[in-house]
């Protein structure tokens, strides 16, 4: 999804500009075009841009609103870098290459629509393109790049510090006899190159000289934020790889929203568990229809009315996996993150954050009180079951890594495990029956 279609987007628009920037600049320049054009186009064209963007702001602040209402609330800062980075415009760059290439099109015509919207394309590239880094930057909406430098250089520092640890560990084996430092520095001198030291906060080194020590704390307490929710984020798509969740379950899609949320909110506390337990709510879309639907014989047998009108259980089901799957998720990332980022963050930093977790988790474990006991238990065992099946394709691939498997023979037990995971992730994500609570692990 990510590589294939990117590079299929990336290669479309770069077809579509190069050959606009050609048929804009053979009107603009050669004299058969140029009499067709005159100066009130080039202040139309100027007229134009500057009637976009006041369009594009009408458009931005009547939807104001229902932004708000259907999604995640919009600040003015992102409603102004809405309207001022609406950029490019390949299909009307498309259009226009159409109406100029159509035989009975007027040539006056065709050359006054290429010019103008071409004009339009090449203004907001250059203009709006190059300012927007600016306007973010002023904004408050990007970390400062001095911050992103000085993280960049720690994890540069310790990864040389790796390298040299690793050599004065291994340099006594025999295939390493005689080999000096001096030897390896000619091949790789980033290794031992010279490296400026950093001070116990090194992240804030540079921001601290020039701005008040409370923007450094604040700067510092959203990069150590950012970084635990990408940590809490990859336990929830391992919980997906390992056929805990289902890829396109509505849990796997709020869980990754809330990360989502919570990174674009990264100046504030930590706050994804209550956009898990609001979007929770939205389960139910119409009770009277939920409970028919739902419980109903043969409805409540057919999976895809269970994803959309789930029964009472299987909202318990779902919501012991989205209360579970975050608890295991923040304790996870108390753990590890500090692990990396402890000497570059400030301790005060580290420790707001883990209390803010803390209560996070606080609150997840209280909602799940309030959960069938019996749904909690279907959903610890086929988090087990999920994590064995993770444990057995690791132990697979490293038969395969050592030699004592060949790639038939390991095919084999993949694709195996793999179906166990799709049988997992899929036949036991709805659960009917409410009143025997033993079918919650009879399947």
């Amino acid at each position: 999804m990510h590589v294939v279609w990117e590079a299929v987007e990336f290669i479309g628009n770069t077809v579509v500009f190069f050959l606009a920037g050609l048929l804009w600049g053979a009107k603009v320049l050669e004299d058969a075009n140029i009499s067709h054009l005159s100066m009130g186009d080039l202040l139309r064209l100027l007229e134009l841009y500057v009637a976009l963007h006041v369009i594009r702001a009408f458009i931005v602040l009547v939807l104001w609103p229902f932004f708000n209402l259907t999604g995640q609330p919009v600040t003015w800062k992102e409603a102004l870098v809405m309207t001022w980075s609406g950029l490019r415009g390949a299909v009307g760059l498309i259009l226009a290459i159409i109406v100029d290439d159509t035989p009975e099109m007027h040539a006056i015509v065709g050359t006054k629509f290429l010019f103008h919207i071409g004009g339009i394309a090449m203004m907001t590239i250059s203009i709006n393109a190059t300012l927007a880094p600016i306007l973010l930057r002023n904004l408050g909406l990007t970390r400062p790049e001095e911050l992103e430098q000085c993280i960049t250089e720690v994890f540069e520092e310790r990864l040389q510090k790796k390298a040299q640890t690793t050599f004065e560990e291994e340099k006594l084996r025999e295939q390493w006899a005689g080999v000096t430092p001096a030897a390896v520095e000619i091949l790789l001198p980033h290794v031992w190159g010279a490296h400026g030291g950093t001070s116990h906060h090194p992240a804030f080194v540079a921001i601290a000289q020039e701005e008040e020590p409370a923007y450094a704390a604040k700067q510092g307490l959203r990069v150590y934020r950012e970084a635990f929710l990408r940590n809490v984020r990859r336990t929830f798509w391992k919980d997906i790889e390992e056929g805990i969740l289902p890829r396109n379950g509505r849990v796997s899609r709020i869980l990754v929203f809330a990360c989502e949320y919570g990174l674009l909110k990264a100046n504030e506390p930590l706050a994804d568990w209550e956009m898990v337990k609001y979007k929770s709510k939205e389960m139910e879309l119409c009770p009277c229809i939920n409970r028919f639907l739902g419980s109903t014989w043969p409805f409540k047998n057919w999976d895809w009315v269970q994803s959309i009108f789930p029964s009472e259980t299987t909202q318990h089901v779902w919501k012991a996996y989205l209360a579970l799957c975050f608890i295991e998720a923040h304790d996870s990332a108390r753990k590890h993150v500090p692990e990396y980022l402890s000497t570059v963050i400030r301790p005060e930093n580290v420790e707001t954050v883990r209390k803010e977790s803390v209560d996070e988790v606080k609150q997840a474990q209280e909602f799940l009180a309030e959960l069938d006991q019996h749904a909690i238990q279907h959903v610890r065992v086929r988090m087990v079951a999920g994590q064995l099946l993770h444990l057995q394709t690791e132990e697979v691939n490293r038969y395969v890594e050592h030699g004592v498997l060949d790639d038939k023979g390991a095919s084999q037990l993949l694709h195996e495990l793999q179906h166990q995971k799709r049988l997992l992730a899929d036949a036991n994500y709805f659960v009917t029956d409410g009143d025997n609570h033993g079918t919650y692990l009879s399947s």
